[in-house]
């Protein structure tokens, strides 16, 4: 008489290739969002969708302490 098992689920599942898309909205570009946003983009995956908002115009005082460079001046 053959003895009948139980087949037991796998305690953990990877969802790597089935999770959905991720959607990050950064509010602020400017000393801490201008930062954040590189290190961001490296982490994502194809179909995720980043919007960044930011109302406000990039100057020329802002180059020292934010991360932009020149040609981003009124941007």
């Amino acid at each position: 008489m053959a003895e009948k098992t139980e087949q037991v689920p796998p305690i953990m599942t990877s969802t790597h290739a089935v999770r959905n898309p991720l959607r990050v909205i950064v509010v602020g570009a400017g000393g801490t969002g201008g930062r954040l946003i590189p290190p961001l983009m490296q982490v994502l995956k194809r179909g995720d969708q980043v919007h960044i908002v930011d109302g406000d115009h990039v100057e020329d005082r802002n180059l020292l302490r934010q991360n932009f460079r020149t040609r981003d001046i009124g941007e």
